[in-house]
């Protein structure tokens, strides 16, 4: 790579190629990290995506996104974590065949995302580490890639390339490979080829025997463990070896939204959710109880809405210990969430679409229904309002896309009426809530089926 003080190669490529404005920003902000042998390494992989014939691997939203582009962006990623790029010439030239191998088989029609392109450029590169470990040729190995290379067949090429014993742990801890450090990456190869996970020096943490089993064979299979997949395992076995009940996880997982940065105060406050999820196991009854005797619509997650406003809002820790579970929910429900949220709603609308969304109609017993999706903090804060609970909470959720609330409606006399509010997330229906978090009733239920059958979204709860 030639380049002086005002001639940047990798800008070059980015140019000709028309490549997206972010990325040339993002290039620019973390170039400077890196020492010139790092730069060149950078440099050639990308000079190899510029030139590689990919014409028998289409990408599916061609019109808005490329596949150049979103390698790119992969690339720099993965070049934050050195490791991955600090291949010898040699174990570079391997990536680069495994590249031109999968390509020209056929066997790779399209990507479909971002996450499929990151995805198989990690495995590339594991391939060059540990390519004494193949045992199946790759051409024949990528033909679990067909139809489409989506994660859990990329998950089975990579376990069909690496792994000598399929049974050494579930495929979600091969999804998970989408998150791994390289040092992660380094355990796992360790445990699929019989490694025991209790006797790896390089665990950040040392592993029980349940957690082991557990985070071998019994880890939920919606997890995304993106705050180093062993390290944040640990934590999360460690709930599961007091209640491995998956709804149960599943409602405390999404309550403290785990699955982005709460993961960070998750972490440091372990002590205290380990004992509010010990508590909750212990006293979930009362919650059915609270409910069914009509005093409230209360769950798991409304607690945790709560407790963890009042920790890291308000810096007022909920002490649980000998707490009634009962006067709990009553504390929850009387929870003046507006009064406080009245002072921080933004003075202006903050939008998170930038297009019309459609609004989706469905008739049911002569009755009109409709969803519609909230796209900007004016919506949410009147959704909140109008059914009285805490949605309004998830706003910076909704500003960075990580989640997608919809309302539901029904039509009375002359206009829509609220009816319940809905987070949809990865194509997955979280959560579903009415006035005072009431749970959906069996015709809204139905509704909900409906519309996600009509979109592809699957209900988790």
């Amino acid at each position: 790579m030639t380049q002086t003080k005002n001639n940047d190669a990798i800008l070059e490529i980015f140019i000709v190629n028309k490549c997206d404005p972010c990325l040339i920003e993002w290039w620019i902000e973390i170039k400077d990290l890196f020492n010139e042998n790092y730069k060149k390494r950078i440099y050639e992989w990308i000079l190899f995506f510029d030139n590689i014939d990919d014409s028998k691997t289409e990408y599916n939203d061609y019109q808005t996104r490329s596949l150049f582009n979103d390698t790119v962006n992969a690339i720099f990623q993965l070049s934050l974590d050195e490791e991955w790029f600090s291949q010898t010439n040699h174990e570079f030239n391997i990536s680069k065949k495994f590249y031109h191998l999968v390509f020209t088989s056929g066997n790779l029609t399209h990507f479909q995302d971002e996450n499929d392109v990151f995805y198989f450029l990690k495995t590339s590169i594991v391939y060059s580490y540990f390519y004494g470990l193949i045992k199946v040729p790759i051409i024949e190995a990528s033909k679990v890639l067909l139809p489409y290379p989506n994660i859990e067949n990329q998950s089975i090429f990579f376990r069909t390339l690496f792994s000598s014993y399929s049974n050494s742990c579930d495929l979600i801890l091969y999804k998970n490979f989408l998150y791994m450090n390289f040092n992660d990456m380094k355990i796992f190869i360790k445990i699929i080829n019989g490694k025991s996970i209790r006797k790896i020096k390089e665990m950040p943490l040392q592993y029980s025997k349940k957690q082991a089993d557990i985070m071998l064979h019994r880890i939920p299979r919606f997890l995304k463990m993106k705050c180093g997949v062993f390290k944040e395992g640990w934590y999360l076995s460690k709930l599961l070896s007091i209640n491995s009940d998956e709804q149960f996880f599943l409602d405390f997982y999404h309550g403290l939204r785990l699955d982005h940065k709460i993961n960070i105060f998750f972490i440091r406050d372990f002590v205290y959710w380990k004992e509010v999820y010990l508590f909750l196991t212990q006293n979930e009854p009362q919650i059915n109880t609270y409910n069914r005797y009509g005093l409230g619509h209360i769950s798991i997650r409304d607690i945790l809405d709560y407790l963890t406003y009042k920790k890291y809002t308000e810096l007022k820790v909920v002490h649980i210990k000998k707490r009634s579970l009962l006067k709990l929910c009553g504390i929850v429900q009387d929870w003046d969430f507006f009064s406080h949220k009245n002072i921080s709603k933004p003075n202006k609308t903050i939008s998170w679409q930038n297009e019309s969304i459609e609004v989706w109609v469905f008739d049911l017993a002569n009755i009109k229904y409709q969803i519609n999706e909230i796209s900007d903090s004016d919506m949410l804060y009147h959704e909140a309002v109008t059914l009285k609970h805490c949605v309004y909470l998830y706003l910076n959720d909704c500003i960075s896309k990580r989640i997608r609330i919809f309302s539901l409606k029904t039509f009375c006399k002359s206009n829509y009426k609220h009816s319940i509010t809905i987070e949809l997330k990865d194509k997955q229906i979280i959560q579903a809530r009415g006035k005072y978090n009431r749970i959906a009733i069996k015709e809204e239920l139905i509704i909900l089926n409906e519309w996600a059958t009509n979109f592809g979204y699957k209900m988790l709860a």
